[in-house]
């Protein structure tokens, strides 16, 4: 039951951090067990699957809008070297580890989860980055 509380906790975080809502905290504060997410008991392993499938329906299209804005965020940079900025990466490590531990999640997991994420989002953006055009 600890690894599908831990998915719940996974999907939760995920959602509210790519929604940017901030709100996580505000949800935890209105449950009345203080923020930890609701066990998660399933009779079946089609159950569980099932409920994966619904929580990659929120969080797939999430992904595709941080993609979009990535691609937007290319359009700012002057040059390729600087689509990296090592200083905002470690602040949004340190955030969303921050917010795993508010709800009951792995911060290490939330982690690697997201170098992964940040990397792949980084070599999308170097492939989508045009040279600024000179001004006319």
């Amino acid at each position: 039951m600890i690894r599908h509380g831990r998915r719940y906790c996974l999907a939760l975080v995920l959602s509210g951090i790519l929604l940017g809502t901030g709100s996580l905290a505000a949800q935890a504060d209105a449950r009345p067990d203080g923020g930890k997410p609701p066990a998660v008991s399933c009779a079946s392993l089609d159950e569980v699957r099932s409920n994966i499938d619904r929580i990659d329906k929120t969080i797939v299209p999430l992904l595709a809008e941080r993609a979009a804005y990535v691609a937007e965020a290319a359009k700012f940079k002057s040059s390729q070297s600087t689509v990296v900025d090592v200083s905002r990466v470690e602040r949004i490590i340190a955030r969303v580890r921050a917010m795993a531990e508010e709800n009951g999640a792995d911060p290490d997991l939330i982690e690697r989860l997201y170098r992964g994420m940040i990397e792949t989002y980084t070599a999308f953006e170097k492939g989508v980055w045009t040279p600024p055009r000179p001004a006319p």
